[in-house]
């Protein structure tokens, strides 16, 4: 399930951390769709094909697709627990697998399918498809206590 981090009871690591959202094996995505590109710009000529230039690259963003049902878990108290973490707009550490690191990332969009429910229109199952998007942290640069002397001035 998608549990806020606490004490371990389990030997057993989660399948992945996003922040303090802990997602265990039993709700591991279904599906991951993960994309990067390098961005250029083109530059047409008089005659001639345009030209290419790299310009650096764009963020990394990943689509989750998530399976809740009633049968291993709350559906709408996991739906409830994301929408929180994206209306926070938090960057969050993602951590996959054993330790691994993957960046920060912030919840940009949900998609909600509604798969099921019972008699008195309580939900059975969900489908849940999260997007993620790249947060870069820029780190500060020490602010230099002394002017360098030899450095021209305007």
């Amino acid at each position: 399930m998608v549990n806020g981090i606490q004490k371990r009871q389990k030997a057993q690591a989660p399948w992945g951390v996003l922040g303090d959202l802990e997602f265990e094996l039993e709700v591991a995505p279904l599906s991951l769709d993960y994309s990067e590109r390098s961005v250029f710009a083109e530059h047409d000529r008089i005659e001639g094909k345009p030209g290419l230039q790299y310009t650096g690259e764009d963020l990394r963003e990943m689509t989750w697709t998530f399976r809740f049902a009633a049968y291993w878990c709350d559906p709408d108290e996991q739906l409830r627990r994301l929408q929180a973490a994206r209306s926070d707009r938090t960057p969050r550490a993602l951590v996959l697998g054993a330790n691994r690191l993957a960046g920060s990332y912030a919840i940009e969009k949900i998609s909600v399918g509604l798969k099921q429910t019972d008699s008195q229109g309580r939900t059975i199952e969900l489908q849940v498809q999260v997007s993620l998007k790249e947060v870069v942290i820029k780190t500060k640069k020490k602010k230099k206590i002394f002017a360098n002397p030899f450095k021209r001035r305007v």
